[in-house]
């Protein structure tokens, strides 16, 4: 019978994001250290096409384990409607032959060994907080009509709702969690809550109104149905925040608004290339700062 103490699920909805999970498994099998071994699995709806036989032969070269999901018709109105229901088929298929669900965006690169994800000890959740306050609920004002919605339909109260700080921007917000990289503990069923949770919030005659012609909401709402599940299943001393040395979004000032730049890899577990190349310009390489080795693998690599 399969068993691994680790298992990593990265969301795969069309081809080039299976690239880019390719690029994760040469990161994670050069540079993760005890995690180099872990077992990749993508999850990808039924009707994603992938066409391309080398990058098929590819991902099954690097162990790659390609796993198809069913997305309820329901909430396919919304973007990334199929992410939730990916992690929760993950979280469904260790069935207890795994201590450990890490589920990460495809476009993650490992650069060091991911300590911080071997959860130990009370310790059932890793976390980052979303990277910047795009659609979250600001801590200095009194939630929007979606945020009250959602809390009123997954039953969250204010005392739950710790405060966190966005890493980029520094705003401070109520509790709201980046789905693009967690740890969890799989017998917890946090994953299969969430899938859940966003049905019911996809369903919502308001929220469907809240949300309808405005795209900024439609894109986040399946990342707001992760809020109950986490606050509902654990109190905090079993959640660990993972700092900024995780999910670092290389290059982010390129598109986004940033007060400093996101160009230096000194200690750097885990990046992220939310950034295309061409935003950056031929001369990427020399904008970056740290362990010339990292670069370079990085030049070999990234294209």
């Amino acid at each position: 019978m399969f068993h691994s103490p680790i298992v990593i699920a990265v969301y795969c909805d069309d081809e080039h994001a299976l690239i880019n999970t390719c690029l994760l498994a040469e990161s994670l099998r050069a540079f993760g250290g005890r995690l180099s071994a872990c077992p990749i699995r993508t999850y990808s709806p039924s009707e994603a096409k992938f066409g391309n036989p080398s990058i098929l032969e590819k991902a099954t070269t690097l162990g790659i384990d390609r796993r198809t999901i069913d997305t309820p018709e329901s909430v396919r109105w919304l973007f990334y409607a199929a992410k939730p229901f990916a992690a929760a088929k993950a979280e469904a298929d260790l069935d207890g032959n795994a201590e450990i669900l890490i589920f990460m965006d495809d476009d993650t690169v490992i650069l060091d060994e991911p300590k911080e994800l071997e959860l130990t000890g009370e310790i059932s959740l890793a976390y980052v907080p979303v990277m910047h306050n795009r659609a979250g609920s600001s801590l200095e004002t009194p939630p929007d009509e979606l945020w009250t919605r959602v809390y009123e339909l997954l039953g969250i109260r204010d005392k739950q709702l710790f405060p966190m700080v966005t890493p980029v921007d520094r705003q401070k917000i109520r509790a709201y969690f980046h789905c693009g990289l967690l740890a969890v503990r799989p017998e917890l069923g946090i994953m299969r809550a969430w899938a859940d949770s966003f049905v019911k919030l996809a369903e919502d005659a308001r929220v469907e109104e809240l949300c309808r012609d405005d795209r900024t909401r439609k894109v986040f709402l399946h990342q707001h149905a992760l809020t109950g599940p986490i606050l509902h299943t654990l109190d905090r001393p079993h959640m660990h925040e993972l700092p900024e040395r995780y999910n670092y979004p290389v290059f982010f000032e390129k598109i986004y608004d940033s007060p400093r730049p996101y160009n230096s890899l000194e200690s750097v577990v885990t990046m992220r290339r939310v950034v295309p190349l061409s935003k950056v310009g031929a001369d990427w390489p020399e904008q970056l700062h740290g362990p010339s080795d990292r670069i370079t693998w990085l030049q070999d690599h990234w294209v």
